[in-house]
């Protein structure tokens, strides 16, 4: 069952995307026929099947993140929007990370040795979109934190590329489970 709060919040940035398209579609109807009661029909159909559309681009954006997610452990939940994600590693996996970011096509501007503090960007998607991504060590417990923090976007983007942040935690993630 998808969560309701997450398909809120994309449907929210996709109304805010598509908004001028809608409003600009219904004053054209409006304009060109006047003021009827076939005009108000047609308006409300017009806005009750940008709704459907909406609802359908929401379904398919959180299937895509599922999609994702799947076999990294990773909740999608409404937090998945966020620009900001964070995750424990375990000492095994945060040497993995180590090793795999000299290897990986997706991350970029790697500082730092294994057992410090690591600093790198990575590329979720193809575009030049980076997210920036540190790795901190807890000395006491000997876990790690990898910290995700995606930059806006250059467009207000309603699918995917607004959970930029939760598409790299789950491609770095899958790539130390491997």
């Amino acid at each position: 069952m998808p969560d309701v709060r997450l398909l809120l919040r994309i449907c929210a940035r996709a109304l805010g995307t598509f908004l001028p398209m809608v409003i600009l579609m219904c004053g054209s109807s409006a304009v060109d026929n006047g003021a009827t009661g076939r005009t108000l029909r047609d308006v409300v159909h017009l806005m009750v099947i940008w709704a459907a559309l909406i609802l359908v681009y929401a379904l398919c954006s959180y299937a895509v993140l599922a999609f994702r997610a799947r076999g990294t452990g990773l909740q999608v939940t409404a937090a998945a929007l966020d620009a900001d994600q964070v995750y424990e590693l375990t000492p095994e996996r945060s040497l993995r990370l180590h090793t795999a970011l000299g290897a990986a096509e997706r991350a970029c501007d790697v500082t730092g040795a294994p057992g410090e503090d690591l600093r790198f960007r990575w590329r979720p998607f193809r575009g030049k979109l980076f997210v920036d991504c540190s790795v901190s060590h807890d000395g006491s417990t000997g876990t790690s934190l990898l910290r995700m923090h995606a930059g806006r976007p250059r467009h207000a983007a309603a699918g995917l590329h607004g959970a930029s942040a939760f598409v790299a935690l789950c491609q770095v993630v899958r790539l130390v489970s491997r």
